[in-house]
């Protein structure tokens, strides 16, 4: 028998723990998400500002920040399957930017025929538009950084942006606003925002996956914010060419499909060099279709992977903000538990409803604080407003990651180029 007086001083340590580690969980957690999208929301107005003063400009200037600056050539390197609406209607949304310089070059995955057939189809209808391939023989080796790495060397811009041809444009700001980040000749790379598109995914496992894609976003996100750069996305990337070729290009990774959006950024980026760009005019929306649910655990068994080859600073962190949520929602709930298996053994004292009363409310609040900074969050990133499954989400991804890692262990070495 449980005896009140012996019980609680282990259910009030218990309260403290758990209300120590909770705040501790806020601060380095989700409350961060506030600081992400006020940048968002500050960057997004500051777009819509240049679009109001960017009327009656000369063909080889464009507005910033109320200046008029000479541009540089964006050369725009996308990767894409041989698909000619898909083309068609990435080259009008590229066509439609307020940005003057523009050089194209789109990399077919395909043969030569049918780079040659969409070169004849496009032919004349776009300026400064040129079609290069990876030809299907091409085999142990990273088609994605292969076609990058080709079309950065027909580039003849000083500003490269990697693309691919199955995105979403989001407004005629795009380009203007990446390129608006290269303030001076110190700025090297621009890590701009992208999401992939969910909205194909059927099945219960479908809201856990936009929520886990949105947490892993958001980290890398607040990783460029606070001047610790180590990760972007290959849709949306900028650099300098010279910086491609000062790193030797991929050549750091060649050996590895994947890493020409993480591993990359972790080796060139750095806080001085890097700038970023999230504005909702510039994020750009990735389409897979129907292929949607296999791209998904693709990338994230790809990001996974290259992530042994990159700092272990952003993991550590985020599993010290795992066990700080585990250890807060233990702690509450075992002094609720214990506080009630003790009263439930004695008449009741209403005093004795306070401690398991301040530990519940505690839980709730936590719960609360969860779902109001992740709506907040997933409203300016674009994605589905969760409610109650949020905080269950948060606590079953730290298990899910195991599990994860653990059921695709054996496909790890597939991510060798001569794995395949």
């Amino acid at each position: 028998m449980l005896d009140l007086p012996s019980v609680l001083p282990l259910a009030w340590t218990l309260l403290g723990v758990g209300i120590a580690a909770g705040i501790g969980y806020l601060i380095c957690g989700p409350a961060r998400y506030r600081q992400l999208t006020r940048i968002i929301n500050v960057q997004t107005a500051a777009g819509q500002d240049e679009t109001e003063n960017a009327d009656d400009q000369d063909d080889n200037v464009w507005s910033h920040q109320g200046a008029s600056i000479h541009c540089p050539t964006i050369s725009v390197v996308a990767f894409g399957k041989p698909d000619t609406d898909q083309i068609g209607a990435f080259l009008h949304g590229i066509a439609d930017q307020d940005y003057p310089n523009v050089e194209i070059i789109i990399v077919v995955d395909g043969s030569a025929r049918e780079a040659s057939n969409l070169a004849e189809t496009f032919d004349g209808a776009y300026p400064d538009l040129y079609f290069t391939f990876v030809p299907p023989e091409a085999q142990n080796l990273s088609r994605r950084k292969l076609g990058n790495t080709m079309g950065i060397k027909k580039a003849t811009g000083d500003i490269i942006l990697t693309t691919l041809t199955n995105i979403e444009i989001p407004s005629r700001q795009w380009l203007s606003l990446m390129a608006g980040q290269f303030t001076g000749p110190d700025v090297e790379i621009v890590l701009g925002g992208a999401c992939m598109d969910l909205r194909g995914l059927r099945g219960p496992k479908r809201w856990y996956r936009r929520f886990d894609t949105l947490l892993t976003v958001a980290r890398w996100m607040l990783a460029a914010i606070d001047g610790r750069p180590y990760r972007g996305d290959g849709a949306n990337l900028a650099f300098r060419r010279d910086l491609f070729f000062r790193n030797s290009g991929y050549g750091n990774n060649y050996y590895l499909h994947s890493g020409d959006d993480d591993i990359f950024v972790s080796q060139v980026a750095t806080a001085t060099n890097s700038r970023f760009q999230f504005a909702r005019q510039a994020r750009v929306l990735v389409d897979w279709g129907e292929g949607t649910r296999r791209q998904w655990i693709s990338l994230k068994q790809r990001y996974r992977f290259a992530s042994r080859f990159l700092n272990a600073g952003p993991r550590l962190r985020q599993g010290v903000i795992d066990v700080m949520l585990w250890l807060c929602t233990l702690s509450l709930a075992a002094c609720v538990a214990l506080s009630l298996c003790t009263i439930a053994q004695r008449p009741l004292v209403p005093l004795q409803l306070i401690l398991p009363g301040v530990a519940m409310a505690c839980l709730l609040a936590l719960w609360g604080l969860q779902i109001a900074l992740y709506r907040l969050m997933a409203a300016c990133l674009g994605s589905p407003r969760l409610w109650w499954a949020v905080p269950l989400f948060y606590l079953l991804r730290a298990p899910a990651d195991i599990l994860f890692a653990l059921r695709y262990r054996r496909s790890s070495r597939r991510n060798f180029t001569y794995r395949r």
